[in-house]
């Protein structure tokens, strides 16, 4: 029997890897990533961000007891050429939390929460193509 050290299997079978020194949860977000650096090198996006946070739920007290925010973080955030914010999350396996969170978040998004119009998409990767659905 071969052991491997120091490889750790992801829960979902994702393969994290690194470009650029930037690491990534699965071979589909850097592979996406790449996709959004050559649409920001040629004009197409601007403002390419890595990992943007969302408060979801403000951190409270109740009971006595201090409970902690809740955040959704997605993996890019970029204006595309309407100048419309864009929230991507590359998607492999939908958990039961992504699922809850994601409703949160298009919540207040739709409640205006954040301050801008913010365009909401899910990418995957299916056959070496890439699909999209904005929520």
């Amino acid at each position: 029997m071969i052991i491997k050290r120091g490889i750790k299997e992801t829960k979902y079978k994702s393969h994290r890897c690194e470009h650029n020194g930037i690491k990534f949860a699965s071979k589909a977000e850097m592979s996406r990533y790449v996709n959004l650096e050559i649409l920001a090198r040629d004009g197409a996006i601007s403002e390419l961000e890595i990992q943007p946070r969302f408060v979801l739920l403000d951190k409270f007290k109740s009971c006595g007891n201090s409970y902690r925010a809740i955040e959704y973080v997605a993996d890019f955030r970029y204006r595309d050429i309407n100048n419309t914010t864009v929230v991507e999350d590359v998607k492999g396996k939908e958990t039961p939390v992504y699922k809850l969170k994601i409703k949160l978040f298009l919540h207040r998004r739709d409640a205006g929460d954040f301050g801008e119009r913010i365009v909401f998409r899910e990418m995957r990767l299916k056959n070496k193509k890439w699909s999209e659905v904005d929520l």
